[in-house]
């Protein structure tokens, strides 16, 4: 045998194995790719107003650091909006508003790192500019979060319920109807 049958039994049996891996790699790869596509879409989609404290949003920033594990701009990006995150609730007006604007600052940067680390190249202002969310979804988070601190007051005892006795009024009152059977 020459060193030419030697190679091609080598390729013969070798060649499976590469394409074997070679496959797995990209497979790997086109996961790991998803995974991240996944982490920005969610913030993405919840970036606007309340949304921020939806477990959709709350998940994807805690995914950060294992799905781009290895991305300095984007750690370094995440670590910052964290110590915001984290950092004593301001007391008054204007420490409110600079800590939201700063807040604010923090989270686009973090987007556009991660944009970045993806191949998309999105400024902070176009960040900023092209997220919607209706007012409504706004007011009916803050009406629920009020709803549920007056009920919390409430079964605390901090706080009670009136009940008034009203009679039916014609326009109420259906005639046809009987009156419940109580047992």
């Amino acid at each position: 045998m020459t060193i030419r049958d030697y190679l091609m039994i080598f390729a013969i049996l070798v060649g499976p194995i590469i394409g074997v891996v070679i496959a797995r790699k990209l497979e790997d790869w086109k996961q790991k790719r998803q995974q991240r596509v996944a982490v920005l879409a969610s913030l993405l989609r919840t970036s606007q107003g309340s949304a921020r404290l939806s477990a959709e949003h709350v998940g994807a920033l805690n995914l950060i650091r294992l799905t781009f594990h290895g991305e300095k701009a984007v750690i370094d990006a995440y670590q910052r909006y964290m110590e915001h995150l984290n950092s004593p609730r301001p007391l008054t007006q204007n420490e409110m508003a600079a800590s939201a604007q700063k807040g604010k600052e923090r989270f686009l940067d973090l987007l556009a790192a991660l944009a970045n680390a993806l191949g998309y190249h999105f400024d902070k202002t176009n960040l900023e500019n092209s997220s919607y969310a209706p007012q409504g979804w706004q007011d009916d988070n803050i009406a629920q979060r009020e709803n549920m601190g007056l009920l919390a007051k409430l079964l605390k005892g901090e706080s009670y319920l009136w009940v008034a006795v009203v009679p039916p009024t014609s326009q109420t009152e259906d005639s046809s109807a009987e009156p419940p059977v109580r047992p």
